[in-house]
């Protein structure tokens, strides 16, 4: 993923590897995120609709926000269509903005110029609750980055709460969906969704891009094993759903002189 430098191996065997599971049983399919975000942008605008981002304020939007300028940059998107609507999301962006020794080569190469995706200039940055409200009485064109990720708070569920019956809207979610969020049950393909009591009928497109999300799959969790200067004594999977917890350990057992991942639950102590 572009912005942030990849991380490295440590430089000494650890004593115990803490491992997150979330796609510990699949591969990310191998679209070309970009190419997908312009068809999603192309069939909207072309049903005079908007498209919604549910996005996390620290790392997906981030992330977002770098995809939609490298379409902007090609001519397929007005950056002045692009609000990024969320105080913390705006927030976070500057920190990275300003974190200049943290960027990877691709983000660098962007510094200072008019496609810098971090720069205040590049998008809309909505902070106001005014502001936001007025993009639902908006025609044409939009783009909506709003937290949170899985739409289970934040400004994005006022959005969606306008939009979900719409069917000229999209709405791609870019990360994870864990079961029992509103964002689940959109990938899953309900009918209706409960807004505080508030039953709303889904007629809008969902969209769900697991190449935009920040977890690794299941071959880059094991490259990631792989990597390290020598094997851990014990090894501890967490943040995955128990099928992928116990793929990802039968895959990490199986491995020369691994041993057998342990899956804790909550509030489990472990003894040392």
């Amino acid at each position: 993923m572009p912005i942030l430098k990849d991380p490295e191996p440590p430089l000494s065997p650890p004593a115990a590897l803490l491992l997150e599971s979330t796609y510990g049983d699949r591969s990310h399919s191998e679209e070309d995120a970009a190419a997908a975000l312009g068809r999603i942008f192309e069939e909207t605008f072309q049903r005079g609709g908007k498209v919604i981002f549910p996005a996390f304020a620290l790392g997906r939007t981030q992330d977002v926000l770098y995809h939609l300028s490298m379409l902007a940059g090609q001519g397929r998107l007005d950056p002045m269509d692009v609000f990024l609507d969320s105080p913390m999301a705006i927030d976070a962006t500057e920190i990275y903005d300003r974190t200049e020794s943290e960027h990877d080569e691709d983000l660098a190469a962007l510094e200072g110029t008019p496609g810098d995706p971090l720069a205040a200039s590049r998008f809309n940055r909505l902070r106001t609750v005014d502001q936001s409200k007025v993009l639902n009485t908006r025609r044409g064109p939009a783009v909506i980055v709003a937290t949170s990720g899985m739409a289970a708070g934040g400004r994005v569920v006022h959005h969606l709460l306008h939009n979900l019956g719409d069917p000229n809207t999209s709405v791609v979610l870019v990360g994870y969906q864990a079961a029992g969020t509103r964002g689940r049950a959109l990938v899953d393909g309900a009918d209706t969704v409960a807004f505080q009591g508030r039953m709303v009928r889904v007629r809008a497109r969902i969209h769900q891009l697991h190449s935009l999300s920040a977890h690794a799959d299941r071959e880059e969790l094991l490259q990631w094993c792989r990597a390290l200067p020598g094997v851990p004594q014990r090894v501890f999977l967490n943040h995955g759903e128990d099928p992928a917890r116990k793929a990802l350990a039968a895959a990490i057992a199986g491995m020369e002189g691994w041993p057998r991942p342990e899956l804790p639950l909550i509030r489990d102590e472990v003894p040392w």
